[in-house]
């Protein structure tokens, strides 16, 4: 569980709550850019929200999906589509230090169904991924068969036609 408590449909934590309007009374300019200094300060957004003085709206169904589709649309913007979809589950910085794992550049466009890339998201990832991009999922990548259990991609069998049509 994040110290910054993720909440709503679109499980904004408050840092992004507060980017993406859904904290009313907030002046974003006075969100400090150094993220070793955002602790007492969202102390105190979490304070004023208590109070009253801020509202929290991250449970309000209609702006959280506002919201939802406006932070998706910037990632999937700025990473292309599986990237962006993986961003939006994991975090950005999750996938990153993936892409990095593999041995590529976080700093170029990657497509996270890549072979070297898909098998170190976390699985809640992959199965994200694959409900959205099943023609995407990659077949079963190989990892050396001494890396730690966690890193075995142990791809589950694809879904059927029927399964397919369930999850619509």
């Amino acid at each position: 569980v994040s110290h910054t408590g993720p909440r709503g449909r679109g499980q904004f934590t408050l840092p992004s709550a507060i980017e993406y309007g859904l904290i009313s009374g907030v002046d974003r300019k006075d969100m400090p850019d150094n993220p070793s200094g955002r602790g007492s300060w969202l102390k105190g957004v979490r304070d004023r929200i208590a109070s009253g003085e801020y509202v929290d709206i991250r449970d309000d169904p209609t702006a959280g999906a506002d919201a939802g589709a406006r932070y998706m649309s910037h990632l999937t913007n700025k990473y292309g589509k599986s990237r962006g979809l993986a961003s939006y589950n994991w975090g950005a910085g999750n996938v990153n230090k993936a892409i990095i794992e593999a041995g590529l550049d976080p700093n170029t466009q990657i497509d996270v169904m890549d072979q070297r890339v898909y098998p170190l998201l976390r699985d809640e990832t992959r199965q994200y991924l694959k409900r959205i991009l099943p023609d995407q999922v990659p077949p079963a990548a190989s990892v050396a068969p001494d890396a730690a259990p966690e890193k075995r991609s142990m791809l589950p069998r694809p879904l059927s036609e029927a399964e397919k049509r369930s999850m619509l």
